[in-house]
């Protein structure tokens, strides 16, 4: 599976996703309607006239929560590492939600599109969710695998030049490796190259 494909399918999930958890929370609004504690206002905009969009802070960071760790888990079996996944899926979540957000402000207040898209740019909301996202990426997506390179560091261990360490890098044809103006002699080391730099003089 390619990188685009892989791209739009995680897109398109954000899309579902993201929608299902916004139309949860209109439906689960009128149930919750007594909570007390902080609320998350403007967190249903079309819902603003009548005075009922705000929900309680719980519940939307549960709402987005469960919805952040389903497209964290698709990322994961999408073969996204984790700084893309939080990436992708904070920017994602976030660009959706400001859309939605704008075309919902536009039919309630009967603004210009320009004054919707200024007004859904602030709604805090779209940013809690976004962050929600990116975590969950950030922690489920897989690990990067860090692949060794050769050089001084590397081939001698990280510890100065005179002493010796061995390279995980596969064996090179030749007897001796060149960094930065720097030789490392190697010999063979098993599958290896066991690299060693000979002393610098200083004048």
């Amino acid at each position: 599976m390619t990188v685009t494909i892989r791209g739009m399918a995680l897109a398109l999930a954000i899309i579902f996703v993201t929608s299902i958890a916004t139309g949860w929370l209109y439906w689960a609004r009128g149930a919750v309607a007594g909570w007390t504690g902080p609320h998350v206002t403007d967190a249903l905009p079309l819902d603003e006239l009548a005075g009922h969009d705000s929900v309680p802070l719980a519940l939307y960071i549960a709402a987005f929560g469960i919805a952040g760790v389903a497209l964290g888990l698709l990322a994961r079996v999408l073969r996204f590492d984790r700084l893309r996944a939080g990436l992708f899926l904070a920017c994602g979540v976030g660009t959706w939600l400001f859309l939605a957000d704008a075309f919902s402000l536009i039919i309630v207040r009967q603004v210009p599109a320009g004054q919707a898209i200024r007004a859904a740019a602030g709604l805090q909301p779209v940013f809690l969710a976004a962050a929600l996202a990116g975590a969950s990426g950030a922690v489920l997506g897989r690990k990067l695998a860090i692949q060794p390179c050769a050089g001084a560091g590397v081939a001698g261990g990280g510890r100065g030049p005179g002493r010796s360490g061995v390279s995980t890098l596969p064996a090179r044809r030749g007897p001796a490796l060149a960094d930065g103006g720097l030789r490392h002699r190697c010999r063979p080391a098993g599958r290896a190259w066991s690299c060693w730099s000979p002393p610098v003089r200083c004048c």
